[in-house]
């Protein structure tokens, strides 16, 4: 099917995204890789009026080790994930889980934020950032705010996120736990998403 007619706009900001946000009001949707919102745009299980594109901000790409926690921004792409050697050393279940994402086109352009923000329960990202007990940042209108991962995922693709706001970061503790961590999965054949995922 081919999705309803919708408004496009580009952010070139976090500042500017939430700003398009608010001004577009609850027929507004977030686009980063477009892999969980356009396929439901096709099928109009989703009809969003405007579009606001966040996959060209090059301050929500990066991975960077603070100390207690590693750093992941929401529009860092599966690949990116998947080929750090700092996420392979401080969370491989993460970069083992990235790598089974989709195929090379989809790891090239799907980010960690929106697979998250999209909160499928059959993707690989959300079992794993919960046994990784991760932490989700947020920016909205009214500010940054942090959100434990126990708490972020409210229901079936239902998540905690607020009214005009958007993820930025995604932190992992750097703990010995974490640092031994594994992931396997056992997939659906046709679509690669996994029956179950295990840590």
């Amino acid at each position: 099917m081919i999705p309803e007619s919708f408004n496009y706009q580009r952010a070139s900001s976090v500042r500017e995204a939430i700003s398009l946000l608010q001004q577009g009001g609850e027929e507004t949707k977030i686009l980063a890789g477009g892999h969980s919102l356009i396929p439901t745009m096709k099928l109009r299980l989703a009809t969003p009026e405007t579009l606001i594109d966040i996959g060209g901000i090059p301050e929500l790409k990066y991975i960077n080790d603070k100390g207690d926690y590693l750093a992941i921004g929401a529009g860092t792409t599966h690949w990116a994930i998947e080929s750090s050697d700092l996420v392979s050393q401080k969370a491989p279940a993460l970069s083992q889980a990235a790598g089974q994402i989709g195929d090379v086109q989809v790891r090239n352009r799907g980010t960690i934020g929106g697979v998250l923000a999209h909160s499928d329960p059959q993707a690989d990202y959300p079992g794993v950032v919960l046994a990784l007990d991760a932490t989700i940042v947020v920016q909205g209108t009214g500010g940054e705010r942090t959100i434990p991962v126990s708490d972020y995922f409210t229901g079936l693709w239902e998540t905690a996120l607020g009214e005009n706001e958007i993820m930025t970061e995604i932190r992992i503790p750097t703990d010995s736990a974490n640092a031994n961590s594994c992931y396997l999965k056992f997939p659906q054949p046709a679509s690669r998403y996994p029956y179950v995922g295990v840590r």
